[in-house]
């Protein structure tokens, strides 16, 4: 894996912890770890586990991505 990929990771993973932090706090449901959303679901399945971290990457892509043409569009 490249270095990327473990950047575009954190973001999406971060993204993904904020909106579950807020939706839970308004629904008043138990307000997951960073941890444990970083480490996914408890599978069995490798196919799972891979799809759930390629589903981080894409996330914090699209974010980093929207971000940088925001800034383009800014200045």
């Amino acid at each position: 894996m490249f270095w990327g990929s473990f950047i575009f990771e954190f973001i999406g993973v971060l993204v993904r912890f904020l909106f579950q932090y807020v939706s839970n706090i308004f629904t008043k449901n138990r307000i997951k770890s960073f941890s444990e959303v970083w480490n996914g679901p408890d599978t069995k399945d490798p196919v799972d586990f891979v799809s759930y971290g390629f589903s981080n990457i894409l996330i914090g892509f699209c974010v980093l991505m929207a971000f940088v043409w925001l800034t383009l569009k800014i200045f």
